[in-house]
């Protein structure tokens, strides 16, 4: 009887801890903003930001209301800042409520100057690859995909002026081209443009945000000389063909072809380098009706075709 009470106590203790482990395993919205921003972004953000200054916002709450605004579900714009600016002041009791107002809000995110954005984020992007350092690598590389796509606007003439309509005379539109990390979705780097902009040169203006060790994967949309020059100065790729690609090879293609060295050299241009590039073929698979063919910088020895098929299963997973 005694050694029975002695077992049920040390169960109830051990049960307590367990409990206790998990609810100390429970993290908040406000712990997972401290666990991503912290101290050294808050003192470089303060840096960046210079002389801030606006009557009712400081930089902490400005910079989380915004952030939180995102996660909000109201449609109307101003809806989500009310939403966020609660949450803000029930995370926050005991500190200096900031201004009520959305006219006030926008004024002071509007006082931030452009450089505050260009310091910060080099260090959200070194946060996002220590917190997510798990699934970061995959087979040795970190995947990235790329892709642009044509966002509508509300009919206003200004953003009609800045924006354009892409020729169509409707809606204004945005063109935003993205490089998002794989096996996350999260993403990484973007750029603005207008309705007509060029996501091949806005993809050339982004290679520099790619970290070392990362592989690119591209749609035939990023096919072409200057880009993929940008690319074999210090970046690796694998871009699917399209009909609209003509390269060089001194062998003939069989119908078992697997892979092999060629070359792309524009007639137009025929005073410039041959660029040279592995041609990879995989075969139709499932509900592909048709084979992939890709071409890629990167020899067989760093990539192999098994870690290139991988890669091109997670980019049109998203």
């Amino acid at each position: 009887m005694r050694r029975a009470r002695k077992l049920q106590r040390r169960q109830h203790r051990k049960n307590k801890q367990q409990r206790r482990r998990r609810r100390d395993q429970r993290k908040t919205f406000l712990d997972c903003i401290r666990h991503f921003l912290t101290s050294h972004f808050w003192r470089l953000a303060h840096k960046g930001a210079g002389p801030f200054q606006a009557v009712r916002w400081k930089l902490m709450p400005l910079l989380l209301v915004c952030l939180m605004s995102m996660f909000c579900p109201a449609k109307a714009e101003k809806d989500r800042f009310e939403e966020a600016r609660e949450y803000y002041v029930a995370m926050y009791p005991h500190r200096k409520r900031p201004g009520d107002t959305h006219e006030g809000f926008l004024a002071a995110l509007a006082r931030l100057p452009r450089y505050f954005f260009k310091a910060v984020l080099p260090v959200l992007r070194q946060r996002v690859a220590k917190v997510l350092d798990r699934v970061w690598y995959v087979d040795g590389w970190i995947p990235f995909g790329v892709d642009g796509s044509r966002l509508a606007l509300p009919r206003y003439a200004k953003l009609e002026q800045h924006f354009g309509t892409a020729g169509t005379g409707d809606f204004p539109h945005l063109w935003v081209t993205s490089i998002v990390h794989l096996p996350t979705g999260v993403p990484w780097s973007w750029r603005f443009g207008r309705s007509d902009a060029s996501e091949r040169h806005q993809l050339c203006a982004l290679v520099p945000t790619l970290p070392e060790r990362s592989l690119l994967m591209a749609d035939a949309g990023f096919v072409g000389y200057d880009v993929w020059e940008a690319l074999l100065k210090d970046r690796h790729f694998v871009i699917r063909l399209g009909s609209n690609v003509q390269l060089y090879a001194d062998y003939k293609v069989e119908t078992n072809f697997e892979e092999g060295l060629v070359y792309l050299w524009p007639k137009s241009e025929p005073e410039k380098k041959p660029l040279q590039l592995r041609l990879v073929r995989l075969p139709a698979q499932g509900k592909c009706k048709h084979d992939v063919w890709l071409a890629t910088n990167t020899d067989e020895q760093e990539l192999s075709r098994e870690t290139i098929s991988k890669m091109f299963r997670l980019r049109w997973q998203h």
